[in-house]
């Protein structure tokens, strides 16, 4: 771009011509119309070009509710033990996509184990 302005000041704005055959009004006209189409998709669709590209914070977080689980849905092992075993393994795993695996206390492992164990027996 810098050697275009330069090009286009000391060249096309005097009248002089360019030792060789290039056009950098036509390359700034290009950059100027690029930009003009990037700042109204990001307008139009704010989905393509996210203000912030970070995901969000999980739901646990900000205090909303998590999917619960079915009325429907039997309780046999880990889940009679934990009534909210969906919710506190949304929560852990909430946990995990924004501090890591490493963040988890051995409590939340034993309660992943068991929740992974009861998915299997199904």
């Amino acid at each position: 771009m810098a050697i275009d302005l330069f090009a286009f000041t000391f060249y096309d704005v005097l009248g002089n011509t360019l030792p060789f055959s290039y056009a950098p009004s036509a390359h700034l006209g290009g950059m100027l119309a690029g930009w003009m189409a990037f700042c109204y998709l990001q307008r139009t669709a704010p989905r393509l070009f996210p203000s912030n590209p970070t995901s969000d914070l999980p739901n646990w977080t900000q205090g909303k509710p998590s999917v619960s689980t079915s009325p429907n849905a039997q309780q046999t092992g880990a889940s009679a033990q934990h009534p909210n075993l969906r919710i506190e393994v949304d929560r852990i795993l909430d946990k995990i996509n924004s501090h890591g695996l490493a963040a988890l206390n051995a409590d939340e492992k034993r309660l992943l184990a068991e929740a992974r164990n009861l998915l299997n027996r199904r």
